[in-house]
């Protein structure tokens, strides 16, 4: 038979990532695995988008404590890659997926995606940019947001990248605004290695302290 076409071939790469389980050793800390709920083939010609070809891929990355909520992510995985990924930062209290497939805030012109990059993203491990941070109730949930979900986001994406394209990225960055940006000087801390490159535009405020603040003027309005 006539060998597959190169756009055969990554449809069924695609496709042989959907119901994809990775253990628990992949993610460097402590996670129950994650697990690929779906993997799309996206057209070129497909309605609003912009970016050629990819595969999109849907996640989870299940939580130790029962009562914490999963990490949710996506995965953009394009037919033309540049062998490059980035990593996008997200904002406020988070709590919805990033999706990595329009553009940056910072470099409005074309996407990333486009441009040939594998891009990803999550929701830092809760539902909802609420105020109220009611997450900050479950200690799992507070450490994800405070730095733990860019780990195992970053940790499962590089092993979905390799089974994909049967190799990892020559060069990884990550970016991000606002939150993004406090994401961005966290990752440079305390994962330097992982990273070739940081865009950390806005970096967001010391949370701990404006909380502290806050309850101190709560304390002199209400007296």
């Amino acid at each position: 038979p006539a060998p597959a076409s190169k756009e055969s071939a990554f449809a069924a790469h695609c496709a042989a990532l959907n119901d994809l389980w990775l253990e628990g050793d992949t993610i460097a800390l402590p996670t129950h695995g994650a697990h690929v709920e779906t993997a799309t083939l996206v057209s070129a010609q497909a309605p609003g988008n912009g970016a050629g070809e990819f595969c999109r891929v849907t996640g989870v990355i299940r939580a130790i404590k029962g009562t914490t909520p999963d990490i949710r992510f996506d995965l953009n995985l394009p037919r033309r890659w540049n062998g490059r990924a980035l990593q996008v930062g997200g904002g406020g209290y988070n709590g919805f997926v990033v999706t990595g497939i329009g553009v940056m805030p910072f470099s409005p012109v074309r996407a990333p995606l486009a441009q040939g990059y594998v891009t990803f993203g999550d929701d830092s491990g809760h539902v909802g940019n609420s105020s109220l941070a009611v997450f900050g109730l479950m200690d799992e949930a507070v450490v994800n947001f405070g730095y733990a979900h860019l780990k195992k986001t970053h940790d499962a994406a590089l092993a979905l990248i390799a089974r994909m394209y049967g190799r990892p990225p020559a060069r990884t960055y990550f970016a991000g605004g606002s939150t993004g940006g406090r994401e961005g000087y966290t990752v440079m801390q305390r994962y330097p290695d992982d990273y070739d490159g940081v865009i950390a535009d806005s970096p967001a405020l010391n949370f701990s302290g404006v909380r502290l603040i806050g309850v101190r003027v709560g304390q002199a309005e209400y007296a």
